[in-house]
């Protein structure tokens, strides 16, 4: 009985190293000099993160991937912000991944990254542990300038001010989001 335990457990190992090698193989392609390379690779991961649970904690679990997507959220082009984020975004679609994903720091500039953004600490905030968190860490004043104060100009800000408010209301249902709020007005 116990050697069928450790050849299952020996399986179990090689199916893991059979996906984890390819992920581990586009996270180097991603880390390319070329804008286009790293285009190609992030599309593919926004692709794959989108349709399947599996994928998402598969990318997520992988090492350094979650840092990674995360740096090129600073990439000077808009493309690769964009499109980290919206692979930031999937991940953050799995409930189990959202406290490893609020662990991260971003800054975006362009207007999609700034929704992509929102959306994403929509999504985290949904997540009860989280909402202590954001009241802390400065995301009560970024999501009131948001609401207020638009950080782009373009004829989507009433969608991006929307979803601030969404999530400030959230956060105000917590002493530390409640404290947060009262600081910045």
């Amino acid at each position: 009985m116990c050697q069928n335990t450790q050849a299952q457990d020996t399986n179990l190992r090689k199916n893991i190293s059979y996906f984890l090698t390819p992920l581990l193989n586009v996270l180097s392609l991603v880390q390319s000099e070329s804008i286009e390379v790293q285009e190609k690779v992030l599309q593919t991961l926004a692709s794959i993160t989108k349709v399947s649970a599996q994928n998402r904690t598969m990318l997520a679990q992988t090492d350094n991937a979650i840092p990674t997507l995360a740096s090129l959220t600073n990439s000077s082009s808009p493309i690769i912000q964009t499109l980290s984020l919206l692979t930031l975004f999937n991940l953050s679609l799995n409930p189990d991944l959202k406290q490893s994903l609020a662990d991260m720091e971003t800054s975006t500039s362009s207007l999609e990254s700034s929704k992509l953004v929102s959306s994403l600490i929509c999504s985290l905030a949904m997540h009860d542990k989280n909402k202590a968190k954001f009241g802390v860490a400065g995301t009560i004043q970024l999501l009131v300038e948001t609401a207020f104060w638009p950080v782009a100009k373009g004829t989507d800000n009433e969608d991006l001010a929307g979803t601030s408010l969404a999530v400030l209301s959230l956060l105000a249902r917590f002493e530390e989001g409640l404290n947060g709020l009262k600081r910045k007005c």
